[in-house]
């Protein structure tokens, strides 16, 4: 769950808070003050206290001398929620804010307020797993520099895909997969370049046009290529088989409500080089693939440029005077990343987002 909750740090609150001495401790801030009190607040925990001169005393919103290893008082803020499997949760302002370096402080003209992001803003289990990651990238990145067996981790749940002209035995998928992708690559198909399905294509040219033995290759291969034609719709739409039903996944992109919504253009990198599409992975598995990546240094910065380069980025659309027209493109320079896991923003003079 994630909530941004500005929290207004007003005086009427710091009477829940117990009396304690009048010299304000070291590390607080003064952030406001008149003729009858001073407001403090502690940069690094967010904590407020308030100094009332006429009486010489200090009011804190926190107990002071707690120990800051036990975690207990450190909380500002408070949310209790009921979730759909998960009844009577809570998440306060120091565990789920504070600690994970998403808490701001905004001066004010009389004051400040504190915004509260609440909960991981990456989802810790897959916050760092690029879903579909250009070929050169991972293998001179990442599998080059993992040791065999991590290699194996890695291969055995990620496939390489790429768009091609198809032979005429690779057309057996049902009618729907066709026709999605004649809308979204043209005359070129998707194929999976594992080993098992090179050798499926190289015993397939072998074989005579319309004989039962080609016939049972063409079922395999057609259930081999819409394996990877609904996965990586998947990973676009967030919906199992792109039904656009269900529970959405992990890391699907958030301007995509379905498969109509994609274009082209989402997929006109897999032509120029092949991508490596990431498995559907359970939890377990999921944590050793993000460990993996992890000892490489692959972080937010390594997966956003990953974003920009396969289409999870969306594109963005320039008018151009010239032509009277709007052209899309997909330059890095032309890309804002706001977050790789939340809803795309441009800065207000640049480009805007391809609805």
């Amino acid at each position: 769950m994630r909530r941004l909750i500005p929290a207004f740090l007003v005086l009427l609150l710091l009477v829940l808070a117990p009396k304690a001495c009048a010299q304000v401790p070291e590390g607080f801030s003064l952030c406001a003050e008149n003729e009858h009190l001073a407001l403090y607040i502690h940069p690094e925990t967010t904590e407020i206290a308030v100094y009332d001169r006429a009486a010489g005393e200090t009011w804190f919103s926190n107990p002071q001398g707690r120990s800051m290893r036990h975690g207990v008082g450190q909380d500002v803020l408070q949310l209790r929620y009921d979730a759909p499997t998960s009844p009577d949760k809570l998440m306060d302002s120091w565990a789920h804010s504070v600690q994970l370096g998403q808490a701001e402080i905004i001066p004010l003209g009389d004051g400040v307020r504190v915004e509260y992001l609440f909960g991981p803003e990456y989802p810790e289990s897959a916050a760092l797993i690029p879903q579909l990651i250009k070929a050169g990238i991972f293998e001179e990145e990442v599998l080059a520099k993992v040791s065999p067996g991590d290699q194996n981790t890695l291969l055995r749940y990620y496939t390489p895909i790429y768009l091609r002209e198809p032979y005429p035995f690779e057309l057996g998928v049902t009618s729907a997969a066709r026709e999605l992708e004649r809308r979204l690559f043209g005359e070129l198909v998707i194929v999976p370049l594992t080993e098992e399905y090179q050798s499926l294509v190289a015993e397939a040219k072998e074989l005579e046009a319309g004989s039962q033995e080609l016939r049972r290759l063409e079922e395999r291969i057609a259930k081999e290529r819409m394996d990877v034609l609904y996965l990586l719709l998947e990973k676009f739409t967030g919906y199992l088989l792109a039904s656009g039903e269900g529970a959405r996944s992990v890391g699907f992109r958030q301007d995509i409500t379905s498969t109509s919504d994609l274009t082209k253009d989402d997929f006109s990198h897999l032509k120029e080089e092949p991508s490596y599409l990431l498995a559907r992975l359970a939890p377990l598995i999921q944590e050793q693939v993000v460990r993996i990546f992890a000892k490489v240094g692959y972080g937010v910065a390594e997966l956003t440029g990953t974003m920009c380069k396969t289409a999870w980025i969306p594109p963005f659309r320039l008018w151009s005077a010239s032509s009277s027209r709007w052209n899309t493109i997909w330059t890095e320079e032309s890309l804002w990343c706001a977050s790789p896991w939340r809803k795309w923003s441009t800065p207000r003079t640049g480009p805007q987002p391809l609805k």
